[in-house]
């Protein structure tokens, strides 16, 4: 009688967890990317000047 509750609940945990942990750590960053080249793109189409994507940021890191 609890089988019936517990046991798809527990598929349902496994394969949700699962399908979350693949979406944030291979597809998020993977559209971030192409998000940063997208812009660097249109940039380089729209302004008449290259603009370089440098290690996946679109400006670079300031040092303090």
């Amino acid at each position: 009688d609890n089988v019936a509750f517990w046991g798809p609940l527990a598929w349902t945990m496994i394969f949700g967890l699962g399908f979350a942990t693949i979406i944030t750590l291979i597809l998020v960053p993977c559209m971030y990317i192409i998000r940063v080249h997208m812009k660097a793109w249109f940039a380089n189409l729209f302004s008449g000047k290259k603009v370089k994507v440098d290690e996946g940021f679109d400006e670079p890191v300031k040092a303090h």
